[in-house]
């Protein structure tokens, strides 16, 4: 779930460090968080609701609760809103029941009370495997680019994958996911337990193991041109094994930058080796759909071709770019800079960045 902080002109707000002043007066902003327990199963055999944040951040991680109209709060300050509005998981922890999660924008003027800006409340409930309801869809692979056929053009990223592709971002991805009777998503674990391709020479499938890629979902990854039936076999959560049958589409067609988006600005401290993506947080797609994030862009900068620029430094020292880690180093001297991307075709993006 994603609920974020926004300024008056719909952009995601930055952290803010201190008060800012309005009307001549300090005012500070939050979100104030509860999570409750609103009721459990007495029978269920869980550990509680929990709400985690990205990377288990623990400035939004509550301990689990369970019960009965049972609360939990905290404070999610201005200079936490970067990592606030990353969202965060709800884990049912095998309990059963209904909880909530209410969000609360408020503002303090000086040393006044908070007063509410906005609220937003979100509920999910914690179904009993063995008695729901469902209905079970798997996602379709779509089309992929004949990597496998094309790995020796791509060094050392070649070898690798080709030796395991499951969780490749150039493998097609495909997850079960899971409705209720009234056609409200429910999140499931990873149910895929096999998958296999009617063309090994067009496509090939593998179960991911947690080391390569997520465990319970399958991977088809492009081998050489043309098209093949992929068979997906899963578990529900009753325990019943199903199967599906799709399509793979392969094209050797090399992947090309359809899209880039990075932070508008970002404000850094000086130093050396401070990665590139940690400051434009960048989102690369390519024309089939893969997506490439979280540092990814560096790992498969073999197919990507992005090359980084500095543009518009503001002060005296210098900026050293290593195209090939993703890394910045930057001089004490330096007050600010832009920070651009360029893919093989044109595509661009930047960042604003201020060294404080």
């Amino acid at each position: 779930m994603v609920v974020k902080v926004k300024d008056q002109y719909g952009a995601d707000l930055k952290n803010i460090v201190g008060d800012t002043t309005e009307n001549g007066k300090a005012v500070s902003y939050d979100v104030y968080m509860t999570v409750t327990s609103v009721s459990t199963d007495a029978a269920n055999e869980g550990t509680g609701f929990t709400v985690t944040g990205k990377d288990d951040n623990a400035a939004f991680t509550t301990a689990p609760i369970i019960g009965d109209n049972v609360k939990q709060n905290f404070t999610i300050t201005p200079d936490k809103f970067d990592i606030f509005n990353d969202g965060f998981t709800i884990n049912t922890n095998n309990t059963i029941g209904k909880a909530e999660v209410k969000f609360e924008l408020r503002k303090t003027v000086g040393d006044g009370t908070p007063s509410v800006i906005r609220t937003i409340t979100k509920t999910f409930e914690g179904l009993n495997a063995a008695k729901a309801d469902l209905t079970y869809s798997v996602s379709q692979p779509g089309e992929a680019y004949a990597f496998l056929d094309n790995a020796e053009n791509f060094g050392a990223l070649g070898t690798a994958l080709t030796a395991n592709y499951g969780g490749a971002k150039v493998a097609k991805e495909i997850t079960v996911s899971a409705k209720d009777s009234a056609g409200d998503e429910v999140a499931i674990p990873n149910q895929v337990q096999r998958a296999t391709t009617g063309d090994p020479n067009v496509a090939k499938a593998v179960i991911g193991d947690g080391v390569h890629g997520d465990a319970g979902k399958a991977y088809v990854m492009g081998n050489e041109a043309g098209t093949t039936d992929v068979t997906v076999l899963y578990e529900t959560l009753k325990g019943e094994l199903k199967s599906v049958n799709t399509s793979v589409t392969v094209k050797n067609e090399m992947p090309a930058v359809a899209s880039i988006t990075a932070n508008g600005d970002k404000t850094i401290a000086d130093g050396s080796d401070i990665s590139i993506d940690s400051i434009m947080d960048l989102a690369v797609k390519d024309q089939f759909g893969d997506e490439f994030k979280d540092g990814n862009q560096v790992t498969y900068n073999a197919i990507l071709g992005l090359t980084y620029a500095v543009e518009d430094v503001v002060g005296e020292g210098n900026i050293t770019i290593d195209q090939d880690n993703g890394t910045i180093s930057i001089d004490s001297t330096v007050k600010g800079f832009t920070l651009k991307v360029v893919a093989p075709n044109g595509k661009t993006a930047s960042t604003a960045v201020t060294v404080s």
